[in-house]
């Protein structure tokens, strides 16, 4: 089981709330949601997305195999969720980076820039794992991945453009550029 001021911590960060706003329940169900998370990502790193069982996730976040199908219906569903929360605390991350009133552009886009690649590298396994799935027989939705960051990096481009920062060139192209550098250097 996973720490409980850890899980409370998460529980707070997720819903964006103060820990007064949820009730008991939403908390416990919450910190449930986090243990089947921790326990899913331990097996995921020891043997493989592909090679786990939800009863084995089960057993390992020692919840009921019936509690784990209540949260999520299948093992891809897990797997989507799972990402969604891991692409989530990154964009947090950098909304806080963006937001901060003492850095310049530049610095906000090296900083944004940083923050990616340190998550990549932190979660390197899993993010290579989904990747790389050749068939996707676990019908695992790869623009969780993408599409949050590239849209936030665009974004972030953009801006650059409009202070004239950065040369008006298409910013999607430029986000793909960056995105494909970033992703290259974390995934060697």
């Amino acid at each position: 089981m996973t720490n409980r001021s850890t899980c409370d911590h998460i529980v707070i960060m997720r819903a964006k709330m103060k820990p007064a706003i949820l009730s008991k329940k939403e908390r416990d169900r919450l910190r449930c949601r986090q243990e089947i998370f921790v326990a899913a990502e331990t097996l995921f790193k020891e043997k493989g997305l592909d090679m786990i069982t939800m009863e084995e996730i089960a057993q390992k976040a020692e919840v009921a195999k019936g509690t784990l199908y209540n949260y999520f219906p299948g093992k891809s569903e897990l797997i989507n969720n799972l990402l969604s929360s891991k692409i989530e605390d990154l964009l947090i991350s950098l909304d806080n980076v963006a937001s901060q009133k003492d850095t310049d552009y530049i610095g906000v886009l090296k900083r944004s820039v940083t923050e990616i690649m340190m998550t990549f590298e932190r979660e390197k396994e899993f993010f290579k794992a989904i990747c790389g799935l050749k068939n996707n027989n676990l019908n695992v939705d790869r623009r969780l991945l993408h599409k949050p960051i590239t849209d936030f990096l665009q974004r972030l481009i953009e801006t650059g453009i409009q202070q004239d920062l950065i040369r008006q060139i298409n910013p999607s192209t430029q986000t793909t550029l960056l995105f494909s550098i970033v992703q290259g250097f974390s995934f060697r």
